[in-house]
C-alpha cells in the first residue's frame, strides 16, 4: 500500500524541522556548540524543549535557520581548509 502524501508545504516543512532539529543538537562542523553559533543556548535546553521551540518557528524562520547553518558550515570549512 502507498503512503498518503499529504502535499508539498507539509512534507517540506517536515524537512526543515528535521534539519533544525539537528542544528538544535549540535553544530555540522565540529559536533560542538560554539558560542557565537545563535543556537548555543538552545543547545543547552533538553531535547523537548528543543523540539517544542523548533515546532513554533514560522516556516520563513525554518528556512532561514537552514540556509544560515549551510553558509556558517561552509565558511568555516572553507577556512579550515585554508589554515592547513
Amino acid at each position: 500500500m502507498k503512503a498518503i502524501v499529504t502535499g508539498e508545504p507539509v512534507s517540506r516543512r517536515a524537512l526543515l524541522e528535521k534539519q533544525a532539529l539537528v542544528l538544535a543538537k549540535y553544530c555540522p562542523v565540529d559536533s560542538g556548540n560554539p558560542l557565537i553559533c545563535p543556537l548555543c543556548e538552545l543547545r543547552k535546553l533538553g531535547a523537548r524543549a528543543r523540539r517544542a521551540w523548533v515546532r513554533r518557528l514560522t516556516r520563513s524562520d525554518l528556512e532561514f535557520l537552514t540556509l544560515y547553518h549551510a553558509t556558517c558550515s561552509a565558511e568555516r570549512r572553507r577556512d579550515a581548509a585554508g589554515s592547513c
